[in-house]
């Protein structure tokens, strides 16, 4: 969800991010989102098993993390 719990929800709600997102952006399985903010950083979060989040690592994230190049 992004706000550092690992509970489920069916309703979208706020994100434990100091900048607000503009677009998010997450698969169909709904295990990870990516957002960006207005000054062009990402942030992703969630499950991060085999690196998905983009982060250099492996470890799942229940708030957002930035992954800006």
């Amino acid at each position: 969800m992004g706000d550092g719990t690992v509970t489920d929800r069916h309703v979208p709600g706020p994100i434990a991010q100091r900048l607000p997102a503009t677009r998010l952006f997450g698969p169909t399985s709904g295990h990870w989102t990516l957002a960006f903010t207005t000054t062009g950083s990402a942030f992703a979060w969630g499950r991060d098993a085999n690196g998905q989040l983009g982060d250099g690592g492996t470890v799942d994230q229940p708030v957002p993390v930035d992954v800006s190049p």
